[in-house]
């Protein structure tokens, strides 16, 4: 601008034009009107050196975008009862909770109706599924309240962090407080695009319902072929890759009333919490926002936390059905359980995560005698188990997963991100031999059919950790060697003991389709693959040139968001200028897959 000065934020109100010209003013209220944008005028005045004062704010909203945007906003039935809730009967245990709820809902929708929609259908979803809960019977109020504690934090979070800037903007608030006119509406955007990308997958592929159908499907024994080693792990004389797995579920087809909806997260950033998952909410790094362009802070490593989301709730179901199983068959001994032919490969699945837990737990009772003692309660061995190490065994079937189907296989650029993103991480020195660990039993997911698949899965891992970035930049890498080369037995004697969960994960949570919509996108010319990693795809659009001479494209077009943090989350340092780009990217750019806005 020849009279003024014009900035690009992260805030709602994305475009801040200073100007002393008033016919600047009126043309971009023009401009406004014709698009259907709100926008406020601020008149400001110097009282003395960098000190202002607001004499005047106006605030302006296109009529007719009002009137279209009210007629397709999301219109929630909790939201409304926020204006009726004296209603609600009183001396509810919940009461408070649900108010708060009600209140937080309503605030989201009313801001987000003209701004960013998206989050207001977002709520709509997570306002149907609250509504079933508190009406659940079967369900203590405190895990009710627990449920609904963690969703009011994470909404708080939302409405404050993404609507702050909403007009009249002075009446806003912003926790993060070096953002706290305008708010980061943009990133948490562009965070909520990254989790819907992935619900999107989940829900296009079908993968619930043919998870759902597959653990129904009979079980059949199947004959070892001669693809397969001889000395290769068996799990009840059947290899677990020979029979039918959700990799190869084209003739399974779920029943229609198992088809539903996958609701998206609601999305936040923590400086406390960083990368967590919670039953209705995800979390990801404050200094993500200034720092995504950075591999240390990139926003792609929240697929480890959404693969939690899909697959806690399905281990917690497999986990009660061995409980049920074992009771109704009045089981006396542990043993006896696995030693019963299972009928579904649901009950299938379900022996390998009890043999999981009964590994891990047997480990506690160094005498045989002890053991077996303890197996003859198998009610109270299997829930101690659980409390003990259901934990681990989860976030090893959440590496396999995350590893398999949102990287692609790709070992290099796997263990390159996660490592690089634990790096910043003070916690993580203190635990190194336990992440190595949980690292190369994802990595051996795909050497599962060879004798050596433990080998080759630590092979796979020092190849890695002998080249760059990593040797160089991974501050604790002598101390990882030093594992790798004195603790070895240990680490195979782990991987031995987590092979139920490989062997858990071909069979049932394995979809091919799932694993090639995370890592395609059909805007992109296919990038050369090496194994161990894969080059930068081509976008095709003009460039855009930094202040620092470095470039990046201006305008490209994709579809997959998680391919496009790969290719720009790759700087050695944060830059909170090309963070705010690829935010902007990752907000209003993406593509659906028929090329439309997503």
């Amino acid at each position: 601008m020849e009279d003024g000065q014009l900035w690009l934020s992260l805030g709602v109100h994305n475009l801040i034009v200073l100007s002393h010209d008033q016919n600047i003013t009126a043309e971009i209220l023009d401009f406004c009107t014709t698009q259907g944008v709100d926008m406020e005028t601020w008149v400001v005045s110097e009282r003395s050196r960098n000190k202002y004062s607001i004499n005047d704010i106006r605030y302006f909203r296109p009529s007719t975008y009002t009137a279209t945007s009210n007629s397709n906003a999301a219109k929630t039935d909790t939201a409304a009862r926020a204006y009726s809730f004296p209603q609600l009967p009183t001396g509810d245990p919940l009461e408070f909770t649900i108010l708060e709820l009600y209140a937080l809902l309503a605030v989201i929708e009313t801001r987000s109706r003209n701004n960013f929609e998206a989050f207001s259908l977002d709520c709509l979803k997570i306002e149907q599924l609250i509504s079933e809960l508190i009406q659940r019977t079967g369900i203590s109020d405190h895990s009710k309240r627990d449920v609904m504690l963690g969703l009011n934090a994470g909404l708080s979070r939302l409405s404050s962090q993404a609507l702050s800037g909403t007009s009249p903007i002075s009446r806003t608030e912003c926790h993060f407080w070096p953002h706290s006119l305008l708010g980061i509406g943009v990133a948490n955007y562009a965070l909520r695009n990254v989790a819907d990308f992935i619900s999107g997958c989940v829900r296009d592929t079908k993968f619930n319902q043919r998870f759902q159908a597959l653990t129904r499907a009979p079980f059949e024994y199947g004959q070892t072929d001669n693809s397969v080693d001889n000395d290769w792990p068996t799990y009840f004389n059947i290899a677990p890759d020979i029979i039918a797995n959700a990799a190869s579920l084209g003739g399974v087809v779920p029943d229609e009333e198992d088809l539903e909806d996958v609701p998206n997260p609601i999305t936040y950033y923590s400086g406390r919490d960083g990368f967590r998952n919670g039953i209705l909410t995800t979390s990801a790094p404050l200094m993500s926002v200034s720092g995504c362009n950075s591999v240390q802070w990139n926003l792609g490593t929240i697929t480890h936390e959404l693969s939690h989301r899909i697959l806690s709730g399905k281990l917690e179901e497999m986990f009660q059905n061995v409980l049920h199983e074992i009771s109704d068959s009045n089981v006396t001994h542990l043993d006896h359980y696995f030693a019963s032919q299972p009928k579904t490969m649901g009950q299938f699945a379900e022996r390998l995560l009890a043999m999981s837990l009964m590994i891990k737990y047997a480990e506690e009772f160094p005498k045989s005698a002890e053991l077996n003692e303890a197996l003859g309660d198998p009610i109270s061995f299997m829930l101690s188990a659980k409390l003990c190490y259901s934990e681990e065994v989860e976030e090893i079937a959440v590496h396999i997963f995350d590893y398999y189907h949102f990287y692609g296989a790709q070992h290099g650029t796997y263990v390159d991100f996660i490592w690089q993103s634990w790096a910043v991480q003070p916690s993580i020195e203190q635990r190194l031999e336990h992440y190595i660990k949980r690292t190369i039993t994802a990595l051996a997911v795909v050497h599962f059919r060879l004798s050596d698949w433990q080998e080759r899965a630590i092979s796979d891992f020092e190849s890695i950790l002998d080249v760059e970035p990593l040797k160089t930049k991974l501050p604790f890498y002598d101390q990882a060697k030093e594992i790798l080369e004195t603790r070895r037995d240990v680490i195979v004697s782990y991987l031995e003991q987590m092979q139920h969960v490989i062997a858990l994960f071909h069979f049932i949570l394995k979809l091919e389709d799932l694993k090639k919509m995370a890592v395609d996108d059909p805007f992109k010319s296919p990038p050369h693959s090496s194994g161990a990693s894969v080059s930068k795809r081509n976008y095709t659009a003009t460039r855009l040139v930094f202040g620092d001479d470095t470039a990046r494209l201006s305008r490209p077009s994709f579809r997959n968001p998680l391919l496009f943090l790969r290719d720009f989350s790759t700087d050695a340092e944060p830059s909170a200028a090309k963070s705010a780009w690829l935010l902007h990217m990752l907000s209003f750019n993406a593509l659906n897959a028929d090329g439309t806005s997503a």
